[in-house]
């Protein structure tokens, strides 16, 4: 299914690429916007210009995508298994705890990202959105591991106000197509 995905989009680079030599690409329309398939178009002949952009964004997506179907699907259960009726206060207690946690080191995160590799930034990053899970996977599906899990949500959340994924997305883009992102 991947493999025929990429295909199809592929077939469609091609056809826009061959409409852009034709000049039908980029019309404009009556309200002067540029058409849907010529703003695809240049977007898939960026990432062509700029191939370790789609790497860094597909595992900025994945990443994101992995930690909320964790939330959603087994913390969220397990509080209200563990927690019941206490269970918005201590979530409560938790975020505020992530709040500061994200913006005391954000700071010092983000100066961190900018003295290292940025990969190395990225990859410390992402351990920490990934702790909890780990965490829970080790300890278990118990009131244990829920109360250990919180608190590796709200050590590993030292990153979230950093931005460190969207600069390593500039990193790895041409300066002149900095502007289209």
């Amino acid at each position: 299914a991947v493999c025929s995905s990429l295909c199809a989009l592929h077939a469609m680079a091609e056809k826009w690429s061959s409409d852009e030599e034709t000049g039908d690409e980029g019309q404009s329309n009556e309200t002067g916007e540029e058409s849907e398939s010529g703003l695809i178009a240049s977007n898939i002949r960026m990432f062509k210009r700029n191939p370790q952009l789609m790497k860094v964004l597909f595992l900025a997506g994945f990443q994101q995508g992995n930690c909320n179907l964790a939330a959603t699907f087994v913390f969220s259960n397990l509080r209200v298994q563990y927690w019941g009726e206490q269970m918005s206060e201590y979530q409560s207690i938790a975020s505020i705890l992530i709040s500061a946690v994200a913006v005391i080191f954000g700071g010092p995160f983000g100066r961190f990202s900018d003295a290292v590799d940025r990969r190395i930034a990225v990859g410390l990053f992402a351990a920490g959105t990934f702790l909890p899970g780990w965490t829970l996977q080790i300890f278990g599906e118990t009131a244990s591991g829920l109360w250990l899990s919180t608190v590796a949500q709200i050590i590993g959340s030292f990153g979230l106000t950093s931005n460190v994924m969207f600069t390593m997305a500039t990193d790895v883009t041409n300066s002149a197509d900095r502007e289209l992102m």
